[in-house]
């Protein structure tokens, strides 16, 4: 499927997504892979539940691959 996204929220899997994330300028065109997170629980370190966080309808991503197919710098 191909659109335009204004407005993406993600969460890097690891540090290799954020840097890849960080490499994205605008106008580029790319591919963004990965699960869209409907609801996080949270735990302290105890293990006991502190709540939650849901998604609002946000498409808040957990990023697993990003490919960078067109720079904006190279058109």
């Amino acid at each position: 499927m191909q659109g335009e996204i204004h407005l993406l929220h993600t969460v890097p899997m690891n540090q290799q997504m954020e840097d890849a994330l960080g490499q994205i300028h605008n106008g580029d065109t790319i591919l963004v892979e990965g699960w869209d997170i409907l609801r996080i629980e949270g735990y302290n370190p105890n293990g006991e539940y502190i709540g939650y966080w849901q998604d609002s309808g946000c498409n808040t991503t957990l990023v697993t691959d990003v490919t960078i197919a067109a720079s904006s710098s190279q058109r």
